[in-house]
């Protein structure tokens, strides 16, 4: 059984690995304590893309991976960025169909999945209690 890899986009970029509850390493972009922040809003599709490759690469470790699921503030449907106010330059991106093709490239042929940033946070915390069943359902 692989690792499941958390990517999480706010003020930056976050990226965990999870193994059944347990979250492992976890790195971030800009890293943690670095001086100079960087405004995802700066960078473009492609850009933010590699950083989520580079912060998966860092977080697995070379460990198999099982499936990928991306939080991105906004609205998500289908894994489109319908609307997204707080990163606009992502708009109308195939954020899944684009992060699972870059996977590939990297050996990781895993299901991609990309939904609100909120509702990844409730499933994260639901799956933490082990109350997936009961608390939230994400489509």
């Amino acid at each position: 059984m692989g690792l499941r890899i958390g990517v999480l986009a706010t003020r930056s970029l976050w990226a965990g690995a999870v193994e059944e509850t347990t979250l492992g390493v976890v790195r971030s972009y800009p890293e943690a304590g670095e001086a100079e922040r960087i405004d995802l809003k700066s960078l473009h599709a492609d850009e933010m893309i590699a950083v989520i490759r580079k912060l998966i690469a860092s977080v697995r470790q070379g460990a198999a991976v099982e499936s990928v699921g991306a939080g991105i503030p906004g609205v998500i449907r289908g894994g489109i960025i319908e609307e997204s106010p707080n990163l606009g330059q992502l708009k109308g991106l195939h954020i899944a169909v684009r992060l699972s093709e870059a996977l590939k490239a990297d050996g990781i042929d895993a299901p991609v999945i990309a939904l609100n940033d909120a509702d990844a946070r409730a499933v994260g915390m639901a799956a933490k209690s082990r109350a997936l069943d009961k608390l939230a359902r994400a489509c």
